[in-house]
């Protein structure tokens, strides 16, 4: 019983301390555009960590055949509607029709070789 109990504190301290991450959270890949030519992936991924927080729409990088090790470039809270489009092989459009500047937690405009921009959506 003791171990039980031991082994159950450790899986929660492990879990507390990676936070809202894959592990306790569920994540659905709502979109994915493939590098033209390219080995990486860029996917947009929606992530529910449960009741008391909000869903977090992810745009990350990753190589196609795995999304073991995935570069997050843009996290924003809540649901955003987005696309995304490759402009040749080293440049990543993400079009968001609705990302406040407030929602946006996590933006990088360069990822390895690859530069990102953040667009609003064409008028």
């Amino acid at each position: 019983m003791r171990l039980l109990v031991s082994a159950f504190a450790v899986a929660l301290a492990i879990a507390s301390a990676q936070g809202c991450g894959r592990m306790l959270c569920d994540e659905t890949t709502t979109g994915t555009a493939p590098q033209p030519g390219g080995q990486l992936v860029a996917s947009i991924v929606l992530r529910n960590c449960g009741a008391t927080t909000d869903f977090a729409t992810i745009v990350s990088l990753h190589r196609g055949d795995s999304t073991a090790n995935t570069d997050d470039v843009l996290v924003i809270n809540g649901r955003a509607e987005m696309s995304l489009a490759w402009e040749g092989q080293t440049k990543l459009a993400i079009v968001c029709k609705a990302c406040p500047r407030e929602s946006i937690v996590r933006q990088m405009s360069i990822s390895g070789q690859v530069d990102v921009v953040l667009r609003p959506p064409s008028q």
